[in-house]
This record gives structure tokens, C-alpha cells and sequence, in this order.
């Protein structure tokens, strides 16, 4: 019953399997010649191969003749069982074993009945010992693999001195062996694929082994050259044995496997002639799960000093992950978890500029960020100029600054001032020279911006002549004079007590009595513009028209008469 169940156990571990292909020991091979390369990709496989081979008496080492006549043969088989895991590419572990039978041909003369092992009876019958062993695999670029194989015979018995004569020799101790395959159909396909092995067996015999194998469909062609080699040997050719075996493996029906070939033997020492065969099973008894996900962890560090901080991170185009925290002391941050694919994350700490960085995520692999923020600016500077509102040149002054720390400076000879290290908001400025009328102004600082006024000092009586465009007869405001309204509000703002007179002077080309109104109504339309769009107080204006009677430059000539043309802002008190 027992048996019954290990026999069902197994077809059931093996109904969803793929090809194996497994060679006399059980790892990836063919007979006698080991593959480079392994299952791989967590597959198990059981093999089992069967190996009759015959020597004639001829053929018989001379202290083994006892008992044989030159007619006769003697018959060898092995039966050799194996298994074979392969958890990955890189390396696969096995185990072999099996059982030794030997007999003769039937003597001609059967009346010698006390001698019934020379009839065709069995003469003996034996374990081969156990022998694990394990293969590293080291794939290369263009279809070429190394590797190696190790492998210890245990639970040799020399009192069995009959076992091996002729069958599989039996393996007492250490066995060491380098592979090489290369694939020579990756390079172009319908070429075959090449091994090379070169070992040395625990009898201190060195192996050397070559193989040609050819895939065609559902089947597999091959042929392997095996030389046993003692140190006396003078080539490969006059080895202790000496295989050539060709053989031919099907895979139509997975899991199954099943191998066929012959050895001839190439020297005397060589059975003349071997049949092989076996059957191969294999499953993928675990296959990891795929991943579809992955992760992203990191640090978060000031950037001047390295120090870490505590932070947050966000994922602003992913809402399904959570926003989360730093750890303070290291400043690191890991989600897992991500699903792969592009993903930005940003970090931000308070006191320091946020840093966004988009990221591939892949599954199975974990992205690693490091965020070095930079501080963030909180402060913002004032650099301004003084100047006579008049003439545009430079003054010297002095300009104090109203604040929570007030502070006072000279302006430089070019009529620069500055205070450093400002705070967001607006400050008033006052500026004053002698001889001009103090001046207050206000300016907005911002963080990490760079505040640039320019204040204008007037005096009483001054004229200021304002850049102000009409057409020709016309006193519509042009859009070119906006700037030099503005100019003028800011004096007017900058300096709340004074009055002044907007006066319009035209050229000499009309009547005086034509002048006069259109100078009176440009300067109108100058106070307009001031008190409605500028917000001016108009108790603080007084418009008036001079027509032509107070010319810049003289009317002869073009470039007089538009000099003529102008509205000029004159300081009343």
C-alpha cells in the first residue's frame, strides 16, 4: 500500500511539469557528459537510466578470468536512479544510486550443473554506493556558460571488490570537474550546441569528455567522446576506457523525457559495445510569486550641513499613497508597497525650500532618493536711490527707515542706500537734503527679493517737465504719457504737503487765443488723469494754460516748436 502511494504521490508531483533534461547522474547533462547549464528556475527532476553493455573474454582482465571460457561474454548492467533540484540558474544539487548486476553467457555443456553461474544465472548483484553532489553555473554574454561540479562517493565497501568490473566503477571520495557549454545556435541559429568537461575522479584518473548536441524539433541529437586518462596514458586515444557515444533524446511528451543511445568502446580496456536508456521526469515544485509592486525609501538632509531633518513626504500624482513623516534622527522615509511605474515625490521641512523628484519605480526593486534641501529664503533687502525729481541727478541724503528697528543711512555719492536682511512686509521711507523738501516713501520687501526705490526730492518753485504726448490740436492723454504721470503721483505721494500747478505751454504755429484753450484743456486732462486714475487729492492741483506765451526754445525750427509742446509740474509750496 505504501508503495502504491509514493507511486501516485509522484505522477501527481509531476502532472504540471516541464522537459528534464538529466544525464546518467541526474544534474543537466546528456550521458557522460555534464552540461555547463542547469534547469534552473526552482525545478526538481527524478531520472532513471538503464546500461547494458557486454565483454568478451578477450576482453577480461586476466585475474577476473576465473570461471570463463573464451566463448563466452560476460553481461553488465547498472540501474541508476537520480534526483536533481534546481533552484536557479547558478547552481543545481543531485544524487545518484542504483544497483549492479552481472552474468555470463550460457555454457555449451550443460551437464556442469555444479557450475550454474555459467549457465546464464546471475553471478552477483549490488548497490552502487551514494553520491551527492552539487554544480555551479556561471552564465556568460553570447551563449557561452562555466561551470563546475563536485561530487563525493559515500558508503563504499572494498570487500566488494566485484562491483565496478565491468559496470559503472564506483566513486570512493572526492571528484572534481570544470564544464564549459556554448550555444553556438545563439550566434546563428541551426548550429549546434558544444561541451567541454575536464575532471579528475576520485581514483586519481583524469576525465576529459566532449560533446556535439543538436536540437531538430521534438527531438535531440548528439554524440559525446569520453576518455579516461591514467597518469601513464600517453593521449586521450589510449585511455584506461574509451567512449564514442551517439544518442538521441525525445521530449514530445512532457514531463517525460526519455534518452536512447550505444557507447562503443574505442580501445581494449572498453566494453565493446554499451546500450543506454532512460526516462526523465520534472516538475517546478516552486514557482516564486511575480512582483508587481515596489518600494521607495530615502533620506532627508539640509544641504549645508547634512545634518537630517524631520520632514514631510508627499505623492502629489499618486492620491492613493499617503502622505508621511520623517524620521527625525536619521531623516529617512520608506513606503513599500508602490505600484511600479513613474511616481514623483516631494519633501518639504519647515525653514527650507520643498524639492519634488520623479522616480521609475520597478517592481520587485526599491528606489533609493536622498532630498537635500536648501534653506528657504525668509528675508528680502532694500536698495534704493536718491535723486533730484528735476534734473534725475544723484543727491546726498539721508534716509531713515521706519521699522521695529529703525535705522538711519547717508546715501553714497551716486545717491545709493541700502539696509540688509529685511523681514516681509512694507516699510515707510523718509529721505531729506538740505535745501529740498522732505520726502516720505513706502516700499514692500519680500522674502529673498531685492526692494529697488527710487525717490525723487523737490523743491519749492521747482518745474518738473513731464513727458506727456497728445496728437496734433488734440489733448487726449496718449498711452505713452502713463509713465510720467505715474512719476509725477509718486512725487506728489512722496511729498503729502505740497501743491503744485500743472501747466500746458504750447508752440507758436496758432493764434494765442487758440493756444490758450488747448494748453488750458491739456493741463485739464493732466489733473484729470492724476485725480481719477491716480488717486491725487484734487485740492492739491492746479491746472493752468500759458498758450504760447512762455516758450522752451525758439519756434523757428521743428525741433524748438516740440520742445514748445509740454506740461510742466511746478512745486507751489
Amino acid at each position: 500500500m505504501k508503495r502504491v502511494f509514493v507511486i501516485v504521490a509522484t505522477v501527481c508531483l509531476f502532472a504540471v511539469a516541464a522537459n528534464a533534461y538529466s544525464g546518467i547522474w541526474g544534474d543537466r547533462g546528456l550521458f557522460r557528459v555534464q552540461d555547463a547549464r542547469t534547469e534552473g528556475d526552482w525545478q526538481l527532476s527524478l531520472s532513471f537510466h538503464a546500461l547494458h553493455r557486454s565483454t568478451s573474454f578477450a576482453n577480461v582482465p586476466e585475474q577476473w578470468r576465473m570461471g570463463y571460457r573464451p566463448d563466452m561474454t560476460v553481461y553488465t548492467e547498472d540501474f541508476v536512479g537520480a534526483v536533481d533540484v534546481s533552484p536557479m540558474k547558478y547552481f543545481e544539487l543531485f544524487y545518484w544510486t542504483g544497483g549492479l548486476k552481472e552474468y555470463s553467457s550460457r555454457h555449451p555443456d550443460s551437464s556442469a550443473r555444479s557450475m550454474a553461474w555459467l549457465k546464464g544465472y546471475e553471478v552477483f548483484g549490488d548497490w552502487h554506493n551514494s553520491v551527492p553532489g552539487v554544480k555551479l553555473s556561471l552564465p556568460l554574454p553570447r551563449g557561452v556558460t562555466l561551470g563546475a561540479l563536485v561530487a563525493y562517493g559515500t558508503g563504499y565497501d572494498p570487500s566488494g571488490w566485484r562491483w565496478g568490473r565491468f559496470g559503472i566503477p564506483p566513486i570512493d571520495g572526492l571528484v572534481l570537474s570544470g564544464l564549459g557549454t556554448v550555444v553556438l545556435s545563439d550566434a546563428k541559429p541551426g548550429l549546434p550546441t558544444v561541451h567541454v568537461n575536464v575532471g579528475r575522479l576520485s581514483s586519481g584518473t583524469v576525465s576529459l569528455a566532449a560533446a556535439v548536441e543538436r536540437e531538430i524539433g521534438k527531438f535531440d541529437v548528439f554524440a559525446e567522446f569520453v576518455s579516461e586518462l591514467n597518469s601513464d596514458d600517453s593521449s586521450p586515444w589510449a585511455g584506461d576506457k574509451v567512449y564514442l557515444s551517439p544518442g538521441v533524446r525525445f521530449h514530445q511528451l512532457p514531463p517525460v523525457t526519455f534518452d536512447l543511445g550505444a557507447s562503443i568502446g574505442l580501445n581494449k580496456a572498453t566494453p565493446a559495445f554499451e546500450m543506454v536508456a532512460g526516462v526523465s521526469m520534472a516538475t517546478t515544485f516552486y514557482k516564486p510569486s511575480i512582483p508587481t509592486m515596489g518600494a521607495i525609501m530615502g533620506r532627508v538632509v539640509d544641504a549645508g550641513s547634512g545634518a537630517p531633518l524631520a520632514a514631510s513626504v508627499a505623492f502629489p500624482d499618486a492620491p492613493e499613497l499617503a502622505a508621511m513623516k520623517t524620521d527625525a534622527r536619521e531623516g529617512a522615509f520608506r513606503l513599500a508597497k508602490v505600484k511600479a511605474g513613474p511616481v514623483t515625490v516631494v519633501a518639504s521641512a519647515r525653514g527650507f525650500k520643498s524639492k519634488s523628484l520623479p522616480v521609475e519605480v520597478k517592481a520587485g526593486k526599491t528606489v533609493q532618493l536622498e532630498f537635500r534641501l536648501e534653506e528657504s529664503v525668509t528675508v528680502g533687502t532694500i536698495s534704493g536711490t536718491v535723486i533730484d525729481a528735476s534734473s534725475g541727478k544723484p543727491l546726498k541724503a539721508t534716509i531713515e527707515l521706519a521699522a521695529d528697528k529703525p535705522g538711519t543711512v547717508q546715501t553714497g555719492s551716486d545717491g545709493s542706500f541700502g539696509f540688509r536682511n529685511m523681514a516681509p512686509g512694507e516699510y515707510a521711507l523718509s529721505a531729506s537734503c538740505p535745501g529740498y523738501l522732505k520726502a516720505t516713501s513706502t516700499v514692500t520687501v519680500e522674502a529673498g527679493q531685492t526692494a529697488r526705490p527710487k525717490i525723487g526730492l523737490v523743491k519749492r518753485g521747482m518745474e518738473i517737465t513731464m513727458k506727456v504726448f497728445f496728437d496734433v490740436d488734440k489733448w487726449d492723454l496718449k498711452p505713452e504719457s502713463h509713465k510720467a504721470l505715474e512719476d509725477a503721483a509718486r512725487i506728489l505721494t512722496e511729498n503729502p504737503e505740497i501743491k503744485v500747478e500743472i501747466q500746458g505751454h504750447t508752440d507758436s504755429t496758432e493764434s494765442q487765443a487758440y493756444n490758450q484753450r488747448l494748453s488750458e484743456r491739456r493741463a485739464q486732462a493732466v489733473v484729470d488723469y492724476l485725480v481719477q486714475t491716480l488717486k491725487i487729492d484734487p485740492a492739491r492741483l492746479e491746472p493752468k494754460g500759458f498758450g504760447k506765451m512762455r516758450p522752451a526754445a525758439p519756434n523757428g525750427t521743428e525741433e524748438g516748436r516740440a520742445l514748445n509742446r509740454r506740461v510742466e509740474f511746478v512745486i507751489l509750496k
